[in-house]
């Protein structure tokens, strides 16, 4: 029992000391666009162009 609470206390020790803190994106610009029920959508910076995916198909 004893060997289980040190194995305890190591690994929570480790996931404390390991953790990494989340990291908040922030918007640097905003752009309007007319996409009905949009799943995703990504901004390619080179082509300037934004690739869209959605459930219907359009």
């Amino acid at each position: 029992m004893k060997k289980i609470k040190i194995l305890f206390i190591i690994i929570s020790f480790s996931i404390v000391a390991c953790g990494q803190k989340i990291q908040k994106l922030k918007p640097i610009n905003w752009v309007s666009v007319d996409i009905p029920e949009a799943s995703d959508i990504c901004y390619n910076p080179k082509t300037d162009s934004f690739f869209v995916v959605s459930d219907n198909g359009i």
